[in-house]
């Protein structure tokens, strides 16, 4: 955000030109998103209601939308990102200590989120 409304082209903050700003309110709109899906999922857990595809979901929403805000997107010589450079965040791996449901690739979300679904 800062470097949207500091790097100028044709005289005003990149920010301010339309495909820029539809960029950034899709990154917006999907972070947030991410966020809502965690704390529905976390909500249900805390109320000991089932949450594995909820989980299943909010992470595969999330490493999903933070490499979208790091592909290619680019204004001046330096990208718009949401993560830090290099970091593939959907490329998730299980920890050796936990070999919950709700942990692996991105593929393997999607194999829980369909398995939850079709229960």
């Amino acid at each position: 955000m800062k470097y949207a409304r500091e790097r100028k082209a044709f005289g005003v903050p990149i920010g301010e030109h339309q495909m820029i700003g539809w960029m950034l309110a899709d990154m917006a709109t999907a972070v947030d998103g991410a966020r809502l899906m965690t704390l529905k999922a976390a909500t249900l857990k805390d109320t000991g209601r089932p949450y594995t595809k909820q989980a299943s979901m909010a992470k595969l929403f999330a490493a999903e939308t933070a490499d979208e805000g790091g592909h290619g997107r680019r204004a001046g010589p330096r990208r718009l990102r949401l993560h830090p450079r290099g970091r593939r965040s959907s490329a998730i791996s299980a920890t050796p200590r936990s070999r919950r449901s709700t942990e692996g690739t991105s593929q393997i979300q999607k194999l829980v989120i369909a398995r939850e679904v079709l229960k």
